[in-house]
């Protein structure tokens, strides 16, 4: 019998919340959550990485949550990418403890010239090894905004097995 998923953490629309840690089980300490970043500039030129992503979970432990990322910029531009993915969990050959839960990242932006899809928040996996049913961590949100014309809502699991 499956139990109840937990509640839902955090918001889809503001993106401040930091990530839980993973379960820690087998005597290690599951994985950390990733951290939160409130951005706010004119322009931003990104050709590296901003990440809030969870931490692997080592041996039996869970991998943590991703974080948050929040970017208001007049302008964001770049060959760079954002992320706020999951932790992966480890393949033991007696699994316990899943990946961590995609984060969530909101962008408000004038002009968007960076990849949206470098733009992430994917649940974690197993690692190594292929993904199982039921031990990949849920996919995140990406909010993008650009412009006066509105914005669109990402929810993707990177093919991930759920």
């Amino acid at each position: 019998m499956r139990s109840a998923a937990p509640p839902v953490h955090g918001s889809w629309k503001s993106a401040l919340s930091a990530g839980g840690g993973g379960s820690a089980l087998g005597g290690a300490p599951g994985g950390t959550g990733g951290g939160v970043l409130k951005l706010r500039a004119g322009t931003i030129r990104l050709d590296g990485r901003i990440s809030a992503d969870g931490a692997g979970g080592p041996g039996l432990s869970g991998g943590g949550a991703g974080g948050g990322i929040w970017i208001e910029c007049g302008d964001l531009q770049g060959t760079g990418s954002i992320t706020a993915s999951g932790g992966d969990a480890a393949a033991d050959p007696t699994p316990a403890g899943g990946a961590g839960g995609g984060g969530r990242i909101a962008v408000r932006c004038g002009t968007l010239g960076l990849d949206s899809a470098q733009i992430t928040a994917r649940g974690g996996g197993r690692s190594p090894g292929p993904d199982v049913t039921g031990a990949s961590g849920g996919a995140g949100t990406v909010v993008l905004e650009v412009g006066e014309a509105g914005g669109a809502l990402v929810v993707d699991g990177g093919g991930r097995a759920q």
